[in-house]
């Protein structure tokens, strides 16, 4: 199959539809554009053991010598450019010794050695014909906004710990619990727009390792009220949880004092203590706690801890170790860590905007030496831009008269009325809480379940469904068993639709297990409860918890009118899809690549895929066989092949655009045409982005929500968007804290030839048909779900594979697909 898949869709126009309005963005103009031809050098750092994070202050120092005539800005790993070629020798490249005070290379002498060679030559004019519409997307466009993002952040570079495209100062760190602590920084990035330059410069937070002795920051991490506590050493599991913790962790040695304090990267938590670890020295054997108390007349406050491995085969106390600052937590937070981080993080959307002009002030981008020389100067107040509030389409929660509402601000209220209520005959309710030990607290919240189920249509036949209790610590598959098994006599033969689990708290683990057993074991549908909501049922959450509960059971809980979707017909089918990746650190671990597919017109049940792929792999590697399943059941639930095809597609960033264009279209064309060789669906394949830093602020109180966020249905595509391709910033929900984030969608293939008014309409008026909640959400739900079914699928892993399946066969294997049962409706809500 032959298909033009290198040149990405080319904007059609500019869309009118909607309210005028102006808003602010966090886009800092390019006032003067840099037209020199930057040079472009290869930089080499041996000897090749030495750590990255020493790299800056090895290049600083050859900066520093001017005989040297080094004057380029230092991406930190690989990369320097200069606007004045450097003086190099006739093979354009160049080799210096650079002494580093304080740091000795690995594998001895006194001197980092620095190659630097000759790569290209950029043409910046090419650069400023792109931003104006007038040049494609070429290596050496690429390379230039990547040479002048290294510009920008290069002094903020030498001066701050920097990540990416963010750098973060001490000044306003804040505790976190667990041995972490967060940093806030400021994150910047050139950006092209419509015949202009822009900075994007954003607030940004990140968690790090908190400083401080070792010994101190374990008890910490492990929850201890004392480090007394860890004189006796640890257990299995405390020795698990703090081995993932501080795994190339870098510490100084502190046990020598003065100033020579060596660094080290912990390669591991090895089991042997200071008291049970020993090697030969002098020809006798000593314990590494003999040989401190006499080699430095320490005696060891905690010889039961294990050492830590540092090089090749030094094992060191962990109470003369200290962790050095500035090192960011590369494992995910916990439940309390995440929350402290949304409470510390959340900014009322002035109160972001002021922070961010703040910084630009801080940035100083007018003294930047390096920004001058290249003859580049960045305006320090926010572009005003144009944007549009798009109308909300109606909303259907029922067929009966009275079911229509319009939607407030993203916001209505269904009136305890569902488009399509389910029938619930057989289900049975376990207590997992040890908080709750008087079954009438469970019978009274379930009567007040029973209540909300009803006023909102649902037919529940059985009244009175079975109540267990069950010991989270026990075998939770024959609690769920026992609670399938009642209800199933109980209803006279109807098989279990539902069990209802009441945890204890935020207890990952034991939901996990649930999940995974009603989903790819028994075939029954779970919701899990949390116990505090049991003790005080609200209204409110009862309600919630009714949209989910009639969606498990295949019900709808609203749509949107067809005269407000006419492209969605019974001939049209929209995916989403998405790869979650694992968690930083876990390398042994593939990524899931999930693919899900509207089965209606309605849009009300969507179907799932899921397959696991390389980890770290962006592209779907399966996509093919996930979208063939998928469009044959359409195909089976609706008698008839789509003629359009609507993608969503979320998680790639702009990188990754012709990779996907390639791949992933061309795969679902395949696809269809191993369907039928006449089949031919029209296909718009669409970039979903939540993961950037454009951020939208209302001029006047006129304009904005009750948040202080823009509005419901607010759009943007001109000025900071692309300068030529189809793209657009769509916030499509009510802000609830904090400041909103729009999401960014990009066409990269369209045969329905869409015009930008027609697919923003759309777009927005999609976002209201999210089964789980009576507002619009932030990004199509489509791509929603996708994400959801991810996140989903990772708990599917049998137990036990976690450690012992490492090729991605292996894993495939180990993921236990969904029963039947449930895979026929949406179980991931």
């Amino acid at each position: 199959m032959s298909l033009a898949l290198t040149q990405f869709v080319q904007r059609p126009s500019f869309g009118h539809q909607g309210n005028k309005t102006k808003v602010r963005a966090n886009f800092f103009e390019v006032v003067n554009f840099p037209h020199a031809d930057f040079h472009h050098y290869d930089v080499n750092i041996d000897p090749p053991s030495t750590p990255v994070a020493l790299y800056k202050r090895i290049w600083a120092t050859l900066c520093e010598n001017k005989d040297n005539a080094i004057s380029a800005v230092f991406d930190g790993k690989k990369n320097c450019f200069s606007i004045v070629p450097l003086a190099l020798n006739d093979k354009g490249e160049k080799t210096f010794e650079v002494v580093v005070p304080g740091e000795r290379p690995r594998g001895g002498g006194s001197a980092f050695r620095v190659r630097i060679r000759k790569v290209n030559q950029i043409n910046m004019h090419e650069v400023a014909e792109f931003v104006h519409g007038r040049a494609s997307r070429t290596n050496n466009v690429l390379t230039g906004f990547m040479a002048l993002d290294i510009l920008i952040r290069y002094l903020p570079s030498i001066r701050h710990v920097t990540i990416g495209r963010s750098f973060y100062t001490q000044e306003e760190r804040r505790a976190l619990s667990g041995a972490a602590e967060l940093w806030s920084g400021y994150y910047q990035s050139v950006r092209p727009g419509i015949d202009k330059l822009y900075v994007n410069v954003d607030t940004t937070t990140t968690a790090f390792y908190e400083p401080g002795m070792l010994h101190h920051q374990a008890a910490k991490f492990l929850g201890c009220r004392s480090v007394d506590e860890l004189r006796r050493g640890l257990d299995d599991i405390q020795f698990k949880r703090l081995s993932k913790f501080i795994k190339s962790v870098r510490v100084k040695v502190m046990h020598r004092g003065g100033t020579h304090q060596p660094k080290y990267s912990i390669k591991r938590l090895v089991p042997a203590t200071p008291s049970t670890s020993h090697f030969e020295r002098d020809g006798t054997t000593i314990t590494v706690k003999d040989y401190f108390l006499q080699q430095y007349n320490i005696r060891l406050a905690f010889p039961n801890l294990p050492c830590v491995l540092v090089g090749r085969d030094v094992l060191l106390p962990m109470e003369i170790c200290s962790i050095l600052p500035g090192q960011r937590l590369t494992r995910k937070l916990d439940e309390r860590q995440t929350a402290e981080m949304i409470r510390h993080t959340c900014q009322k959307p002035h109160v972001r905007a002021n922070k961010i002009t703040t910084g630009v002030q801080q940035l100083e981008y007018g003294r930047n030496p390096y920004l001058k020389e290249a003859g580049m100067r960045i305006s320090n107040q926010m572009a005003t831009i144009d944007a549009r509030v798009l109308p909300p389409p109606q909303v259907a929660c029922s067929t009966q008269p009275g079911g229509i509402v319009r939607p407030n601000n993203g916001v209505w209220n269904m009136n305890n009325k569902l488009a399509k209520a389910a029938t619930l005959k057989s289900w049975a309710v376990i207590n997992f809480a040890q908080q709750i030990q008087q079954v009438q607290v469970v019978q009274t919240f379930v009567r007040t379940m029973i209540d909300c189920l009803v006023k909102a249509g649902l037919d529940v036949k059985q009244r009175s469904p079975p109540l267990l209790r069950a010991d989270p610590q026990s075998d939770i598959r024959v609690a769920m068993l026992d609670a399938g098994n009642l209800a199933y006599q109980k209803s006279e033969g109807v098989a279990p639709q539902l069990i209802i689990c009441i945890l204890p708290n935020m207890n990952r683990q034991l939901y996990a297990e649930i999940k995974r057993i009603g989903d790819t074991n028994l075939g029954v549908v779970t919701q899990c409860l949390l116990a505090k909501h049991i003790l005080q049922p609200k209204q409110a959450y009862c309600m919630n918890v009714c949209l989910k509960i009639n969606v498990k059971l295949g019900g709808m809980n609203q749509y949107i009118p067809q005269q407000h979707v006419p492209f969605i017909n019974d001939q049209t089918i929209v995916f989403g899809a998405d790869v979650s990746h694992p968690s930083p650190g876990d390398s042994a671990r593939g990524s899931l690549a999930a693919v899900v597919a509207s089965m209606d017109p309605q849009l009300s049940r969507y179907a799932a895929e899921t397959r696991v792929q390389a980890g770290r792999t962006e592209i779907i590697a399966d996509l093919s066989i996930m979208a063939h399943a998928l469009l044959m059941k359409f195909i089976d639930s609706n008698k008839k092949r789509p003629e359009r095809i609507l993608f969503y597609r979320d998680g790639v960033s702009e990188g990754q655009f012709a990779d996907v264009l390639r791949n992933e279209v061309l795969a679902i064309k395949s696809v269809c045409q191993s369907i039928a060789k006449d089949y031919d669906p029209s296909i718009t394949f669409v970039v979903v982005q939540k993961r950037h830093h454009a951020r939208f602020f209302p001029v006047g109180s006129q304009n904005a929500d009750k948040s202080g966020n823009c509005s419901a249905g607010t759009v943007v595509d001109t000025t900071i968007v692309h300068p030529f391709e189809f793209d657009f910033y769509l916030q499509s929900h009510a802000g609830l804290q904090g400041t909103s984030r729009p999401a960014h969608y990009h066409v990269l293939y369209d045969d329905n030839n869409f015009s930008p008014d027609d697919l923003q309409q759309l777009t927005y008026n999609l976002c209201f048909t999210y089964a789980r909640c009576t507002r619009s959400v932030s990004i199509v739900p489509a791509a929603y779900y996708a994400d959801l079914v991810a996140s989903r699928a990772r708990l599917h892993y049998l137990q036990g594979s976690s450690e012992s399946s490492q090729t991605v066969e292996e894993q495939q294997r180990s993921l236990a697909p969904v029963k039947d049962a449930v895979g026929k409706v949406m179980y991931f809500m």
